[in-house]
């Protein structure tokens, strides 16, 4: 691995990047420099439409090339190396903010599928030239929605972004072939989780949801997302703890219980593991004078 790769990793924020209004960004790179390790806030979804290079992580490096297609979620720790006119466009997101309308794309299983979760141990899948070109069509129009001013700008937003999903989904599900019923039980178990956050479900229950055996379950689930079923969970619930941090008229112990944990010292103590401030140090910090 090259000094790039040892870089001290670099954490990117959500105001650096998002539209406030949108909590969402279309950025392209052209061409995209070498890179070190780093990671953000938000999710992102990436496009490779020229060129060549090497995205890494800590984990594994691969190769990509004009079609390839990943999702690096928030905190994941990534970078490029190698690069030869590599162009690719970031479309950067944050599905935890609570007024952004995509955050109801968490729901449906088919997002999960190609947001979330992994092919084998590659990270990417590669798109045909004709599903690039009609992927990159889409983009544009994103990219003039983010930078108009029309009325339901939001709206408008959103439901490009979702057809641009679709559009990848129905590719993807064709490259999954054989893992298709695996991967759709793990998807299925995580809308789960994102739709009823605050109810408290077993392993052997997430497993049955998934048709399959316990056993099996836990060892697909951690390599699909990267985390035990339970400590994903845990994530999951404290990113929307964060979020329903902006809001002055929410207490802290009544967060705590909308997103299923009921010991409050125990939220305080997780939250600060996690965010390196306990929750009212994070809302102290985070909201305006005019709000706290």
């Amino acid at each position: 691995m090259d000094k790039k790769n040892k870089a001290e990793s670099i954490r990117l924020t959500s105001g650096q990047f998002l539209q406030p209004e949108l909590a969402f960004a279309v950025l392209r790179r052209a061409p995209q420099p070498e890179y070190p390790l780093h990671s953000h806030e938000f999710d992102e979804l990436v496009i490779v439409y020229e060129g060549s290079g090497n995205h890494f992580t800590p984990e594994h490096n691969e190769s990509i090339h004009a079609g390839h297609v990943y999702v690096v979620p928030a905190g994941r720790k990534h970078g490029y190396s190698k690069v030869n006119n590599l162009k690719l466009v970031n479309i950067a997101f944050d599905l935890h903010s609570l007024d952004s309308p995509l955050s109801e794309l968490q729901l449906f299983p088919s997002f999960q599928l190609l947001f979330k979760l992994n092919i084998s141990e590659r990270s990417s899948f590669r798109l045909s030239q004709d599903k690039l070109r009609n992927a990159m069509l889409q983009v544009a129009r994103i990219e003039e929605e983010v930078a108009g001013e029309l009325p339901a700008k939001k709206i408008m937003t959103a439901a490009l972004f979702m057809e641009l999903i679709a559009l990848l989904i129905r590719a993807f599900e064709v490259k999954l072939g054989e893992q298709s019923h695996l991967q759709t039980g793990i998807g299925k178990v995580i809308s789960y989780l994102h739709h009823y956050l605050s109810q408290d479900i077993t392993v052997g229950e997430m497993a049955q949801m998934a048709n399959m055996p316990e056993s099996s379950f836990n060892r697909a689930f951690k390599k699909a997302t990267g985390r035990a079923p339970a400590a994903y969970r845990l994530q999951l619930r404290l990113r929307y703890a964060k979020a329903m941090q902006q809001n002055p008229d929410l207490k802290i112990m009544d967060i705590a219980a909308k997103v299923g944990i009921q010991d409050s010292n125990y939220f305080s103590r997780v939250f600060k593991a996690v965010y390196a401030q306990t929750p009212r140090e994070y809302r102290i910090a985070n909201l305006s004078p005019q709000q706290s």
